[in-house]
């Protein structure tokens, strides 16, 4: 496995920058992106298998069905072929983490996965012919703490300090393994769904899965359940009802608490002020901030704040 790193991003309008052979790269190796920058831009395009994390900071990215917001919470998988757009636009550095895996890796993965050990055994030269593809639902999924240290180890090993081709190879298929797991996960939320027909399934659980990404992306701003609705091609008691449901709980009961998460976090690991911090968090009023959040946390924002700096010490 030929792998590639890039420790910047590719700047678009300098002269002679050609995106096809840049482009061509990513056919042909799995790539690594680690890149800190306050503002860049990729416009729309189609490249191969990737996921996207960000280390710091925060990083949007724009399908034709979805707006995704990228943290180091969350990451995000784009399949080969999917045309979407990205973007950084933050008052302070963000630190971005793509993996690109390039069509042969894959194939040859898929093999592993879907073919019996004897076949793989005796076509160890066939490179690159797959029995089936692997495909994922282009979803934010949650960063555990197994998948985080691996993101660690990688940029650990982009420095330098720890920097080999055989230990990046065994983190990007560690890394992949991840990945086919949350599929799992995914596909068994599937199975568990209510409905008959398999194609009702995965269509009401993708739909659902584009509500609750625009909750996460969007949660700064003022949502309403009629936005939800559109973004998801459901009327609003079909997407209230099949919500409540799947994640047992309302959107708007979502949307507090993403709100509420994102809040504690800044308390945690930010100087900014109170006041601040509730808008930021996407509450129009502090007193409903403090309220909403000393009724969740139990304690008011101050006393949280408070309690976080002394253990951090």
């Amino acid at each position: 496995m030929n792998i590639v790193n890039y420790r910047f991003f590719p700047d678009w309008n300098s002269p002679g920058f050609d995106s096809n052979n840049y482009f061509d790269i990513f056919k042909n190796s799995c790539v690594i992106i680690n890149a800190v920058s306050d503002y860049t831009y990729y416009p729309l395009h189609t490249g191969t298998l990737s996921l996207k994390y960000i280390i710091r900071g925060e990083e949007y990215y724009f399908t034709k069905k979805g707006k995704y917001r990228v943290s180091s919470e969350n990451f995000l998988i784009i399949n080969e072929g999917q045309y979407y757009e990205s973007k950084i636009e933050t008052v302070e550095n963000s630190e971005s983490l793509s993996l690109f895996f390039d069509p042969v890796t894959v194939c040859n993965i898929s093999n592993s996965l879907v073919l019996p050990s004897e076949y793989l055994l005796d076509n160890l030269n066939e490179s690159g012919n797959s029995a089936g593809s692997v495909n994922f639902l282009e979803k934010l999924y949650t960063a555990d703490k197994d998948i985080i240290t691996m993101f660690q180890k990688i940029k650990r090993s982009l420095s330098g300090s720890e920097n080999s081709g055989f230990y990046i190879n065994e983190l990007m298929l560690q890394i992949f393994d991840n990945m086919i797991l949350k599929r799992s996960d995914v596909i068994k939320e599937i199975e568990r769904m209510p409905f008959v027909k398999s194609g009702t399934k995965i269509e009401i659980y993708k739909r659902l899965s584009i509500a609750k990404d625009y909750i996460l992306s969007c949660f700064s701003k003022k949502i309403t359940l009629s936005d939800l609705a559109t973004a998801a091609c459901m009327c609003e008691h079909h997407l209230l009802r099949e919500f409540k449901k799947l994640y047992n709980i309302t959107p708007h009961q979502f949307l507090i608490r993403t709100r509420l998460n994102n809040a504690a976090n800044l308390l945690a690991n930010s100087d900014k002020s109170i006041s601040g911090i509730a808008s930021d968090s996407g509450f129009e009023y502090l007193s409903t901030f403090c309220e909403t959040f000393s009724k969740y946390y139990q304690m008011s924002p101050s006393s949280y704040r408070n309690i976080k700096n002394i253990n951090f010490q």
